[in-house]
């Protein structure tokens, strides 16, 4: 073999070497960055996701609410029905069974003013602000 083939044959294997460390730097480099781009989506998914589940979480506290409401409407009509003045307990039991409906009434202003329903609970203090939202 003379000197030329065997300068042929170096550079050769000198440039697939230089190639092959290319190569293995470029793919180390890009598997980098794919981990890098495939976490910071997954970061935003995970956001979105959950915000999907607070909103959905947040709903479900809204419909416990108003069956609590409802549950506790019927339990202070039922007590006012058993309380109250003869003719009255017709009235509710007739707007329970009707649901949503409209009726004109008059009002005695001084009997509006009084906010204990029954003995056993009152308007104002009966709220519970705690569960109230200020957004």
């Amino acid at each position: 073999m003379d000197i030329r083939t065997k300068l042929v044959f170096t550079l050769v294997a000198v440039a697939l070497t230089a190639m092959l460390v290319f190569g293995v730097i470029a793919n180390q480099t890009a598997e980098d960055q794919f981990r890098d781009r495939t976490a910071l989506q997954l970061d935003g998914l995970a956001a979105f996701k959950e915000d999907a589940v607070t909103q959905v979480v947040a709903g479900w506290i809204d419909r416990v609410g108003l069956v609590t409401s409802r549950t506790t409407l019927r339990t202070s009509l039922e007590m006012m029905m058993e309380d109250s003045l003869p003719g009255q307990s017709e009235r509710v039991a007739r707007a329970q069974a009707q649901g949503d409906s409209l009726t004109v009434v008059e009002v005695d202003p001084e009997r509006a003013a009084n906010k204990h329903v029954t003995d056993r609970n009152d308007l104002f203090a009966d709220r519970r602000t705690e569960l109230y939202r200020w957004e």
